[in-house]
């Protein structure tokens, strides 16, 4: 799905860009590291900043991309590849300072609680799972907390939740 919608994004450069010199490819890479404010350009240049992002977001090598884009016939092959391989570690840093990715789980805790409040201001004596989720966001050192508490009907229904993702990702991943 993702490769899917790269090569819509190759497919629209191509029909969009015609020419285009390698030194103003370099110079867009430099000024999207370098800038923080908005491009404000043509269609054009839009679209292979769009393309050289995308690829550093997808982790693609220099290989990878220049594949892609030979696929395509793409006239400005080249000099995007030339110009994603000089920045591209610099462009994946970049892209880590924003959050680009999910968290990263890296920690589930859980304790039970004996109370639990209801709407009628009266306490009902039932157990409740209190649940602790730690995960590292992109781009920070440091873990952060989620914690939220539970019923045991409400922690079966996040089990089936669970049990069907997994299920959904053995599938795909047979398929692979």
């Amino acid at each position: 799905m993702i490769q899917n919608n790269f090569d819509q994004l190759v497919i629209e450069c191509t029909q969009q860009v015609q020419d285009i010199d390698a030194d103003v490819i370099e110079n867009l890479c430099k000024d999207l590291i370098q800038s923080t404010s908005p491009f404000r350009g043509s269609v054009a240049h839009g679209l292979i900043i769009r393309l050289i992002v995308e690829a550093a977001k997808a982790k693609m090598t220099s290989d990878q991309l220049q594949e892609t884009l030979n696929a395509s016939k793409a006239s400005f092959t080249d000099a995007v590849v030339n110009t994603y391989q000089n920045h591209r570690d610099q462009l994946i840093k970049m892209l880590e300072t924003i959050g680009y990715r999910y968290p990263n789980v890296v920690e589930t805790n859980w304790k039970l609680s004996g109370l639990m409040e209801s709407n009628a201001e009266s306490r009902i004596k039932a157990p409740v799972a209190e649940l602790t989720v730690k995960s590292l966001p992109a781009g920070k050192s440091q873990p952060e907390n989620y914690t939220f508490t539970c019923t045991k009907d409400e922690l079966l229904d996040l089990q089936k939740v669970i049990r069907e993702a997994e299920n959904m990702l053995s599938k795909l991943s047979q398929k692979s």
